[in-house]
């Protein structure tokens, strides 16, 4: 007859395992806006923008017609002046700001490859 308790003496004692401490979560800062970003946002706030809803504005590669077209939306906004500070600082990586293409759109017409 096999012994029942004889794993139990070989491995000794069964451990309590601790209990976890309780986590706090800790609260990711947020990244820090540039005094031009914040411009642009006090710009927004209050005006709803030509390029509030178009998605041509952020396309990686724009025609040229249609950069024309963005860029004469863009010379009517209010917001054109905190953009273009923005665009400078920021170079944002594609898209239109501030009626100036940013990006592949740099290039306008271009074929993808």
């Amino acid at each position: 007859m096999t012994d029942p308790f004889a794993t139990r003496r070989r491995l000794g004692r069964p451990r309590k395992i601790p209990e976890p401490e309780a986590v706090t979560p800790v609260a990711t800062p947020a990244p820090a806006r540039s005094p031009e970003r914040h411009a642009l946002d006090l710009a927004l706030t209050d005006y709803r923008t030509p390029c509030a809803d178009d998605d041509r504005f952020l396309q990686d590669r724009i025609p040229h017609d249609t950069g024309q077209a963005l860029s004469a939306l863009c010379s009517k906004c209010r917001a054109r002046p905190a953009c273009a500070a923005y665009a400078t600082t920021e170079g944002p990586k594609a898209g239109y700001w501030a009626g100036t293409p940013y990006g592949d759109s740099r290039r306008p017409g271009t074929k993808q490859r």
